[in-house]
């Protein structure tokens, strides 16, 4: 057996072990194998070794500014709610003897 068969087998035991667990449910045996599949896969490196940290953002582009004379900004008060717009009665439908 090649490495990659015993590896399939091992997700395949651990998927079983999982459906046994959780009750035996039926039509979830994709999500029991990306379960085993996820415990059992070795991680990926993430970057080679050596290489080049992501920047910190600095300062948030939306920083709150302070006003120029240093007075306190009031808060504008919140909008009022449209109104629905008003609906016509319907006739209604002609009764036949």
């Amino acid at each position: 057996m090649t490495q990659s068969d015993l590896l399939e087998q091992r997700i395949r035991d651990r998927a079983y072990a999982i459906w046994q667990e959780e009750g035996e449910p039926s039509g979830r045996a994709e999500e029991h194998w990306a379960k085993a599949r996820a415990e059992l896969m070795p991680a990926k490196p993430s970057k080679a070794a050596g290489a080049k940290k992501p920047k910190a953002p600095s300062e948030p582009k939306s920083a709150p500014k302070k006003a120029a004379t240093g007075k306190a900004t009031a808060k504008k008060p919140a909008a009022k709610p449209k109104a629905a717009p008003k609906t016509r009665a319907r006739k209604s439908a002609p009764s036949y003897p």
